[in-house]
């Protein structure tokens, strides 16, 4: 059984396990995690070898850096027995149920799995029954939005700056954060458009995504960074942490900082900013 690394959420990388290739990258591989995927990726003759693949990462000891999930195909499948069936025998640490549009969809797959389980929000309606989603079973610990098949659902075209799905993105991330689950954005589709992933990547964590989710390892980079506190914020924190501590040895239960009056829901929100960068790995 791999070893996984300590639990950071900001990368979620699918790794195709119908490509051989891919398949034998993992060990290098520096995502926080990796989603070994038998939907989307995996064409139908294929699955039954990408079985194979994510059996035998199961059984090897070979180590692996980053937490290791798998993303089955979807329940109303002719695929999704043989994945229960692999699930069975290599018992992962995160499962991820693709398009999930109903609590009785979770509590069907949580009965016959074991472990997290990630919802994929990609519908209409898994969007209108989000609540109901994230709450049917608790070992449901993160939800995933898939805005691609959202939108081909929707019959639109998603926006360059995602505006036309912003109260969507926002939704979800309600949602979670409500139910203290995590939060994870979908892929953005063009791996060379460094500029425009950042971007994306920027507005998911402004919304309150945890992470997003990757299609290429080159993307890895520019993921921490956005998921991280810049030195900006960083900057800011520690000033505000210093100014409120000083304010309470002389007594007071308000601090000063410029023109903004600092209290302690500020300072602890600061504190986490700190707390977060010490975690996170170098």
């Amino acid at each position: 059984m791999p070893q996984n690394a300590p639990q950071h959420h900001r990368s979620i990388l699918y790794v195709p396990a119908a490509n051989e290739r891919a398949m034998a990258k993992i060990g290098q591989l520096r995502a926080d995690v990796l989603v070994l995927d038998l939907e989307d990726s995996a064409l139908p003759e294929a699955k039954e070898e990408a079985r194979k693949r994510i059996r035998s990462v199961f059984v090897s000891d070979r180590a692996v850096q980053a937490r290791l999930a798998v993303r089955v195909n979807a329940s109303d499948t002719p695929y999704h027995a043989a994945d229960l069936a692999l699930l069975e025998q290599i018992r992962p640490e995160i499962l991820v149920l693709p398009k999930v549009e109903s609590a009785e969809q979770v509590r069907s797959f949580a009965a016959a799995t074991a472990g997290e389980i990630w919802a994929m929000i990609e519908s209409p309606l898994g969007l209108l029954n989000a609540e109901q989603i994230v709450t049917a079973n608790h070992r449901v610990t993160a939800l995933m939005l898939g805005l691609e098949d959202y939108a081909k659902e929707m019959k639109i075209r998603l926006a360059p700056d995602r505006s036309n799905v912003a109260l969507i993105m926002q939704q979800v991330a309600i949602v979670a954060k409500a139910y203290g689950r995590l939060a994870f954005d979908g892929v953005y589709a063009d791996v060379k458009d460094e500029d425009g992933f950042m971007a994306a990547a920027l507005q998911a964590k402004s919304y309150g995504y945890d992470g997003k989710s990757l299609v290429h390892p080159s993307t890895l980079e520019a993921c921490h960074r956005a998921f991280a506190p810049s030195a900006e914020e960083l900057a800011e924190a520690r000033t505000t942490v210093e100014a409120y501590a000083q304010a309470k040895l002389e007594g007071k239960s308000v601090a000063r900082l410029g023109g903004r009056m600092i209290e302690a829901l500020h300072a602890a929100q600061a504190q986490a900013v700190l707390d977060q960068a010490e975690a996170l790995p170098t």
